[in-house]
């Protein structure tokens, strides 16, 4: 578990529209689960590695929605793995416009050569987490959240829907 850290100020997230898996509007926890593939330029590892700890740090420390955000080394030289969970997709959107991972992304494209983002669904009595499901960002979230919510939006498979 991750240690206890200040709400988010921002409000934009508190009354989003939630889609459930099951089709209807606000009845499902919205989880957002996704497993990045990277794959880190030659000469790169120890550097990326080096970011990858302050982004663990600085997330733990730093956001309370946050379910798992793990890096791992894969098999293959310069593959990476992290598999990030929120407690809803725009918790996930929080992370990806808070201050130290928009410090760290500079960075992250100095030394990142290829990433694919995979959205997973946890297996209900297998996993603790809830199933992975999307929001819209409100109205009224700032542009870079709703610019994010867009080029982020949660894929649900549908082959998923009949297992839940």
């Amino acid at each position: 578990m991750c240690p206890p850290a200040p709400a988010r100020s921002d409000a934009w997230g508190a009354n989003a529209r939630v889609t459930g898996s099951d089709g209807g509007v606000g009845t499902v926890p919205p989880m957002a689960t996704i497993l990045a593939h990277i794959t880190v330029k030659p000469g790169s590892a120890a550097r990326f590695e080096e970011i990858a700890r302050e982004l663990y740090e600085q997330t733990h420390a730093n956001e309370t929605d946050v379910r798992r955000y793990e890096y791992w080394r894969g098999a293959d030289e310069n593959t990476y793995y992290t598999l990030l969970s929120f407690d809803t997709f725009l918790d996930f959107i929080a992370h990806q416009v808070s201050d130290h991972h928009e410090a760290a992304s500079p960075q992250i494209g100095q030394v990142v050569q290829g990433l694919r983002l995979e959205w997973v669904d946890p297996i209900a009595g297998a996993s603790p987490l809830t199933p992975t499901d999307g929001q819209e960002a409100p109205a009224d979230a700032p542009e870079l959240v709703q610019k994010y919510a867009q080029r982020f939006a949660a894929q649900v498979a549908d082959w998923w829907l009949s297992l839940r």
